[in-house]
């Protein structure tokens, strides 16, 4: 096999065996290759191309995540494959001193994600307990036929609706100035969903994050059955790291 598939650079002293099934060819080893001060990570594979399959993107996740729970890493995203070792030599030879240097400037960084979500039932019904004009039109209708209160329902959808986009504006905004103190940087992705309160990309010293952890529990519990949280850590800093290598190693 001489295409290579490829997970990630590390430090050349952090190379190591990762012993997780690789992508597309569970028979095969993941292995770091040294290319002068840094390391990549790749695992042997007969395709050209990787399908997106879930255990695929799974094993990269995986692999992804078992490296940077003890180093900095550099990720690539899903689907690069190199034509051979010579191949990925020639491209990261030149930029090793660049890419290491990234490396440890990343070396007590990792990534944290974010996210809390309001509950449909339950802030639907909260909004409505708060807001006494709201919750007389909704009796109101009630005790009326429903084929002559549609638009009216319609209107009061509509009301409930601005109601939440005002309060999960806000809250967003007292969520993100609580975490911040707890890192060195963070992106705060947009929020399409009508349910979404807060999510975010937060680069965070690894012996800050039990705090970062235990501040979020703290918001989530504040809510109680209002939110769901989810929490990722720690991930690879996709948000963080702007040396783009996937172009090049095709």
């Amino acid at each position: 096999m001489s295409n290579l598939y490829i997970y990630a650079v590390i430090r050349s002293e952090d190379a190591r065996e990762i012993d997780l099934p690789p992508v597309a060819e569970p028979m095969q080893k993941v292995a770091c290759h040294q290319v002068g001060p840094i390391a990549v990570v790749v695992s042997p594979t007969e395709q050209t191309e990787i399908m997106s399959t879930r255990r695929n993107m799974l094993s990269h996740t995986k692999i992804l995540e078992e490296i940077v729970r003890d180093r900095p890493v550099l990720p690539f995203r899903f689907g690069v494959i190199a034509t051979g070792l010579a191949r990925i030599e020639s491209i990261l030879g030149a930029r090793a001193r660049e890419l290491r240097g990234t490396l440890d400037s990343m070396a007590d960084l990792i990534e944290v994600g974010v996210r809390l979500t309001f509950q449909e039932r339950e802030i639907f019904q909260k909004i409505v307990e708060a807001h006494p004009d709201l919750r007389r039109r909704g009796e109101s209708l009630k005790r009326r036929p429903k084929a002559e209160t549609y638009y009216e329902q319609i209107d009061l959808g509509r009301a409930v609706e601005e109601k939440l986009s005002q309060q999960r504006a806000a809250l967003g905004d007292a969520i993100s100035q609580r975490l911040a103190p707890f890192a060195e940087r963070a992106i705060r992705h947009k929020t399409f969903e009508d349910m979404a309160i807060y999510s975010a990309a937060l680069l965070v010293r690894r012996e800050q994050e039990p705090a970062l952890f235990a501040e979020v529990q703290k918001i989530e519990a504040e809510f109680g059955d209002r939110v769901a949280m989810k929490y990722v850590s720690p991930a690879p800093p996709y948000h963080f790291v702007s040396i783009r290598l996937d172009a090049q190693a095709a």
